[in-house]
């Protein structure tokens, strides 16, 4: 049995070469509506939400997008999720950036983006 290649993240038209990690969550947020005489009654829609999570290496030339800049200048931008043959387009913002730094793994750019779905094609 063979199985789909690693995913990858696409940003205005490129892949992002050097993210070491991705991790996509997506959320309804329904509600349960709960009353007095039937109990458990349902759901209410709630609002859709996707939140991915990049942890990227740095090479020596610097990170091919500028992600803290995109977070400080508070810039709605749109990312391409790409995994299993299914491509997520998900549209928000680079709510966090942190750099690290250590002796026994590469220096490193973890990026928090935060926004909603907005289309999906694919398998």
């Amino acid at each position: 049995m063979e199985f789909s290649k690693p995913g990858f993240i696409k940003y205005q038209g490129r892949a992002i070469q050097e993210f070491t990690s991705v991790e996509k969550d997506e959320a309804s947020n329904d509600m349960p509506v709960k009353t007095n005489l039937l109990g458990m009654a349902g759901h209410s829609d709630g609002a859709e939400e996707v939140s991915l999570t990049i942890n990227s290496a740095i090479p020596r030339r610097g990170t091919t997008v500028n992600w803290a800049g995109l977070a400080r200048s508070h810039t709605t931008i749109t990312l391409d999720f790409v995994i299993g043959g299914v491509t997520t387009t998900t549209e928000g913002r680079v709510m966090t950036v942190k750099d690290a730094s250590s002796p026994d793994r590469p220096n490193a750019k973890d990026i928090g983006f935060h926004g909603r779905v907005i289309a999906e094609s694919g398998a």
